[in-house]
């Protein structure tokens, strides 16, 4: 609504200034109206980036909420947010002052960025919200656990090669990428705020991770196809030269920031059981909500919510 209001910026204060000349609307209330709509901005791109059905979610997480972190801290001493905004901050800080260690592994899992890159956003996103960070602690544990996850999905991977004459894989249908502005902004962002890089690799005898990390699959991709790398795709492609990363990727990368779409289909299936339709069985049920769902995805309208009028 605030945003809407901008190009109507001069008609609106005229009005307004007719009908309330002891309350006139002056050039610093558009201003405040400006910083409110880059406060709540950030929040509401989270919001709708989280609550994507098409592509996926999770690698996002670290990239839409430095924006977030950098606005708490650039706000941080303004006065005309000091009524609010530290208790946002402290509300903030009660359930992120450390990124869950999920999303961390699915932005390792996005070629763009890997391990190093990784840890320095970690990094920035602390500095921002001045909370401490080790870099070197934080390397070594996550190197731990993420070796950990790989030495799992290999032994199994392995044991089913060894038992089955075909390894299989899924297909992946849609993807997702940090949008173009997001992208370049993060890189410079992290130059800024913490310039003294370590360039350094932990070491493994896991090959395949190594390859990983150390071949630059960006080469001799545009700006603009690396902004808008189809992850899913991009993993897919990989399965017969990185079989144990692909598996990991494909695993950890349907994995949904927020819980729209599983509560989009309670809804729909409220519609379909209801008082007046009661004696359903479960698999009748099962069969119309799955049937539901299916042509919503061909029709690509998952993520559509209908509102329904008040007499139906």
């Amino acid at each position: 609504m605030l945003s809407a209001m901008i190009p109507y910026k001069e008609p609106l204060t005229t009005f307004w200034n007719r009908s309330f000349p002891d309350n006139l609307l002056l050039e610093e209330d558009w201003t405040k109206i400006s910083l409110y709509i880059d406060l709540l901005g950030a929040f509401n791109f989270a919001t709708l980036s989280f609550s994507h059905v098409y592509k996926p979610t999770a690698p996002n997480f670290v990239g839409n909420v430095i924006p977030i972190a950098q606005l708490f801290n650039n706000y941080r001493q303004n006065a005309m947010f000091s009524g609010f905004l530290p208790k946002m901050e402290q509300k903030w800080l009660k359930y992120w002052s450390y990124i869950p260690i999920v999303y961390v592994f699915c932005m390792i899992l996005d070629p763009r960025w890997k391990l190093e890159e990784t840890i320095q956003l970690v990094g920035v996103y602390r500095c921002l919200l001045c909370l401490p960070f080790d870099e070197a602690q934080y390397r070594e544990r996550i190197s731990s656990q993420f070796f950990t996850v790989y030495n799992h999905y290999e032994s199994v991977i392995n044991n089913f090669t060894r038992v089955s004459s075909h390894t299989t894989s899924s297909a992946g249908t849609s993807g997702g990428a940090i949008q173009v502005a997001s992208l370049t902004a993060l890189k410079g962002l992290m130059s800024r705020v913490r310039p003294s890089r370590q360039q350094s690799t932990p070491t493994s005898n896991l090959a395949e991770y190594q390859m990983y990390t150390t071949y630059d699959y960006m080469r001799g991709m545009t700006e603009e196809e690396s902004n808008n790398l189809d992850l899913l795709q991009w993993w897919r492609n990989q399965r017969r030269s990185l079989p144990v990363m692909s598996a990991i990727a494909r695993d950890f990368l349907s994995i949904q920031v927020s819980s729209v779409a599983s509560e989009s289909c309670f809804s729909g299936a409220k519609r379909v059981l209801d008082e007046k339709r009661s004696r359903l069985r479960s698999d009748t049920l099962k069969m119309l909500v799955c049937y539901k769902d299916w042509m919503d995805a061909e029709n690509r309208q998952q993520d559509f919510v209908d509102h329904e009028h008040e007499l139906d």
